[in-house]
């Protein structure tokens, strides 16, 4: 069920975050079980960073929201469309209404309020955390279409 909603970074994506790979990250040796706080040294590596501004971001188009369940958890990317966006006085972040279409406009998972463009996590009012907002480009939506449920989810 999860590669309907889930995907990890996008290649246009990786190149805005600046990111180092995270396979490039060493385990020392011996060292103590995970703790609930995210690695000093992975803080700055991709699944941890929170995409900063508002480039592309058009109402109506497609786009993605970085969304993780736990704070210490490294950041996916769920499929949704821009409803509306009230960018801030100084226009480097923005109030964003998304759909996510695959669900029903009677669901409470269908149209989520959030913060972004500053690289900040953020409270989800659907659970988790949210990260930044970036537009899907043509090639993009025809793969986040492959894996949709073909009727819209009434839950």
């Amino acid at each position: 069920w999860e590669q309907h909603r889930l995907r990890f970074c996008p290649g246009s994506a990786a190149q805005r975050l600046e990111i180092e790979p995270l396979w490039s990250v060493e385990a020392s040796p011996g060292s103590s079980p995970p703790s609930p706080q995210v690695p000093r040294m992975l803080r700055n590596r991709y699944p941890y960073q929170v995409l900063e501004g508002l480039q592309g971001l058009e109402v109506g188009q497609p786009a993605e929201l970085q969304w993780k369940m736990q704070l210490a958890s490294p950041f996916g990317w769920r499929h949704c469309h821009l409803e509306a966006l009230r960018p801030d006085e100084t226009g480097t972040s923005a109030w964003a209404t998304v759909i996510f279409k695959h669900f029903s406009p009677r669901s409470r998972w269908y149209r989520l309020h959030v913060h972004v463009g500053q690289r900040v996590v953020k409270r989800c009012d659907f659970g988790g955390f949210t990260g930044g907002l970036r537009r899907v480009n043509e090639m993009e939506e025809k793969q986040w279409m492959q894996f949709f449920p073909r009727k819209v989810l009434d839950v």
